[in-house]
């Protein structure tokens, strides 16, 4: 459908602004203009909300999840344009995994950070604490370490594809540490 197409190519055109200006911010002499970066987002979130309801009952799920997480990805934005700042990357996370699951009717096993999974915040206000609103007894959430070896990690500001990351060596265990015991 060319109204379709016309859609899918402008929504292209949102996000891979906001990945443009997501990655120049590793460039010490860049200078974001946050009024461009909402704009663009809110733009982004009504087409994104307009395609879904127009197209939802059409597309199939893998095609229905990629809109959703478009949608979810400009959404701060959305709201940051409203002065709402209550919405955060784990709540959008959290509805993305429910969308995930819900859409796939499946279990689910997720791996992540542990401040992320876990039922109350730690760094931040926590993935896992949403998840377990919904899901109830159904969310367990399992923190795991590395106790020894190497991690791969970049000097640059944001995570992004042309990133150089280098291995690294973790910090000998502490004595009498759980991480020793374990």
């Amino acid at each position: 459908e060319k109204a379709y197409s016309e859609m899918a190519d402008a929504l292209d055109k949102k996000a891979k602004f906001q990945d443009e200006m997501w990655e120049k911010q590793n460039d010490p002499s860049f200078r974001l203009d946050m009024k461009a970066v909402i704009d663009n987002g809110t733009e982004g979130y009504l087409l994104a909300k307009k395609m879904d309801s127009i197209y939802k009952a059409k597309i199939d799920i893998s095609s229905r999840l990629a809109l959703d997480n478009l949608r979810l990805g400009f959404e701060i934005l959305y709201e940051a344009g409203k002065k709402n700042y209550d919405v955060s990357r784990d709540y959008i996370m959290a509805e993305m995994i429910a969308k995930i699951q819900t859409g796939y009717n499946k279990k689910m096993i997720l791996f992540a950070h542990n401040a992320h999974i876990a039922l109350k915040p730690i760094l931040v206000d926590g993935m896992g604490g949403y998840i377990k609103k919904k899901y109830g007894k159904e969310y367990y959430a399992m923190a795991t370490f590395t106790g020894f070896g190497t991690y791969s990690a970049t000097t640059a500001p944001r995570a992004v594809k042309k990133n150089e990351y280098k291995a690294y060596s973790l910090p000998e265990q502490m004595k009498n540490s759980w991480e020793e015991k374990l």
